[in-house]
């Protein structure tokens, strides 16, 4: 199974799918919107092969559900 890693940082963020050598990174920060992370992640893995995403974000997950600090 691929997997594509999304590290969601404070001034970056990263990716990496399963296989690939290095990673790729855009720049987020305080006006990154959800939209502008899918739009920015979708664009960078377009053309890596993948079955599943894991997603990794600076904030509380609470009862399956994405919180606020």
């Amino acid at each position: 199974m691929n997997v594509l890693v999304i590290d969601i940082g404070g001034s970056h963020v990263r990716m990496l799918a399963t296989g690939q050598d290095e990673a790729r990174k855009f720049a987020s920060g305080r006006t990154m919107t959800p939209r502008l992370t899918v739009s920015g992640a979708r664009k960078l893995a377009k053309d890596w092969q993948y079955e599943v995403v894991f997603i990794g974000y600076p904030g509380p997950a609470l009862s399956r559900r994405v919180g606020t600090a």
